[in-house]
């Protein structure tokens, strides 16, 4: 068993006259060195279903590093309501959160480690931090059309095997029109950031990139391309795995593998 300390913080962010309460919890074994890992979660039910995963692999990694997680604002444990949600704001959460880190915390490195939607929102941050060096993404979005088609259909096929015959797709609240992705409120500047997601809105430079590309047909093609693109200005290493979507699975996944590869590959832990 590994002997943590555990803190937690609330990260208080002002803007636009709105505070922003972040939860940040931070599993630091006595460290004497200051690299800090980020997580960056994925969007919607997915978010749920990789929960015991990244808990697997913050367990493995908080012996040698800080490991910080957080709830966009308006989801998960994070302050804020259904609605609340903009992946811009998003975006700036998160690299307050890795100045704050930084400054305040003295913290030397900072990491990213995301996972779909994580990811795409990884390459974001990194473009505008040069000290956040290294990335490790597992299977980004790369195609947010794409992506947004599979989530509708997804969704018809709840509403089929739920006997759902309303038509609950649009939610009006405070005056605003959202999309209700099942039971997930997403506004109309955010689908289309989420519709803008492509290998030109990527412009990551100077980088250390490990992409892990799990065994999903549809992204291979994806995939690929995206790592083609990267290598040219990064240091890009594309990972592969057999273990499939397990944020789109209803079953229970081994993930170890897959854990085991974060853990001994991209971080050298063996």
């Amino acid at each position: 068993m590994i002997d943590i300390n555990e803190n937690i913080e609330f990260i208080s962010l002002n803007k636009n006259d709105k505070k922003h309460i972040l939860f940040c919890h931070s599993l630091s074994p006595n460290l004497k060195n200051r690299k800090t890992i980020l997580f960056l979660n994925p969007l919607f039910d997915e978010k749920k279903r990789v929960h015991k995963f990244q808990a697997d692999v913050a367990r493995g990694l908080c012996k040698y590093y800080n490991i910080v997680r957080f709830d966009y604002f308006g989801t998960g444990d994070s302050y804020g309501i259904q609605g609340d949600f903009e992946i811009e704001e998003a975006v700036n959460d998160a690299i307050q959160i890795c100045c704050y880190l930084k400054e305040t915390k003295r913290c030397d490195e900072i990491y990213l480690l995301g996972l779909r939607f994580g990811a795409d929102l990884g390459f974001r941050i990194a473009e505008k931090l040069q000290f956040v060096s290294k990335l490790i993404f597992i299977e980004p979005l790369i195609n947010g059309k794409q992506y947004w088609a599979e989530q509708k259909i997804r969704r018809k096929s709840f509403y089929k095997i739920n006997n759902i015959t309303e038509n609950t797709e649009k939610v009006e609240m405070n005056y605003k029109i959202y999309e209700d992705h099942l039971g997930f409120l997403v506004s109309e500047t955010s689908l289309i950031s989420i519709y803008n997601i492509n290998l030109d809105s990527i412009s990551v430079k100077n980088k250390t990139i490990d992409l892990i590309k799990l065994n999903c047909i549809s992204s291979k093609k994806n995939m690929m391309s995206l790592f083609e693109y990267l290598k040219e200005s990064n240091t890009v290493r594309l990972i592969q795995e057999k273990c499939p979507d397990f944020w789109s699975i209803q079953e229970p996944i081994n993930t170890n593998n897959l854990k085991e590869i974060i853990l001994n590959k991209c971080f050298n832990l063996k």
